[in-house]
């Protein structure tokens, strides 16, 4: 069946199709289109990449266009503000206070 449609499309291929073939998430090809790297065509409720967006796309990535720095967390030395500020986990309620003696003197 997808063989017919691009027989009948053949500057298209279909958003879905392109994401096994490049092996990327759905997500990550919407992620693309919002940044404006992968421009798509929308028919009759169905997103398709052309031809000369993939090769667009493509040259770009090639290109170095699309780099940056890795971002990887890191773990905030012991001690500081961070760590201090952060509330410590309650792990029991506490013990309810004993009641207190009733203060009775008697005077004798």
């Amino acid at each position: 069946m997808q063989a017919a449609s691009q027989s009948c499309n053949p500057g298209l291929i279909a958003l879905s199709l392109w994401c096994e073939r490049v092996g990327v998430a759905p997500v990550t090809a919407w992620r693309f289109r919002k940044r404006g790297w992968l421009k798509t065509v929308n028919i009759a409720g169905r997103v398709y990449v052309t031809d000369e967006a993939v090769k667009e796309f493509t040259r770009r990535a090639e290109a170095g266009d699309f780099a940056q720095e890795p971002k990887v967390p890191i773990k905030a030395p012991r001690g500081t503000k961070c760590e201090e500020e952060a509330p410590k986990p309650r792990l029991s309620r506490p013990a309810p206070a004993p009641p207190e003696e009733p203060n009775v003197s008697r005077g004798l």
